[in-house]
């Protein structure tokens, strides 16, 4: 089991600071999971940040009750939306979503907004246990996963 400490001098993982493409197109594919009926706002700062540091291409999937942030606008196209609950975070039905787009992603950031519903919360484990892909687990998203803690230590690249 391996434990990985983040510091303000040292990179979590060396390897991919230092094996960084030069060209936008090697640089990985980041996705982005978050969001509810009432905020964006973690997944939507997420994939901002992954766009502004050098992300090749970047996806974000959030619950289908938050496309309400979308009338005004068209949707973009790095933006999907997976099966909801009727509180408007994910339903267990989102799995397959994030499986399937889990498929195509370099890495994952769980990045949170996703409420405490433990259909949400059974959900997030299910997808860890599915994929060996590097998580980062952020905001809100630690906390709901408490339970599922033993889960979280045993993958090999989680922060």
């Amino acid at each position: 089991m391996s434990y990985y400490n983040q510091s303000i001098d040292q990179p979590l993982y060396e390897d991919i600071l230092w094996n960084k493409p030069e060209t936008k197109a090697l640089a990985g594919k980041l996705l982005t999971i978050g969001g509810n009926a009432h905020s964006i706002a973690a997944p939507s700062q997420a994939f901002s940040d992954a766009i502004m540091y050098g992300a090749g291409e970047a996806r974000v999937i959030l619950p289908k009750a938050a496309q309400q942030y979308f009338k005004q606008t068209s949707v973009p196209p790095e933006v999907f939306f997976a099966e909801s609950t009727p509180s408007g975070s994910f339903s267990h039905a989102a799995l397959s979503t994030m499986v399937s787009y889990s498929q195509w992603a370099d890495y994952i950031v769980i990045a949170g907004d996703m409420t405490k519903n433990s259909e949400t919360t059974t959900v997030t484990a299910d997808l860890l246990s599915q994929t060996q892909l590097p998580i980062t687990i952020a905001g809100d998203s630690i906390d709901a996963l408490q339970l599922y803690a033993e889960t979280l230590f045993s993958r090999h690249k989680t922060v």
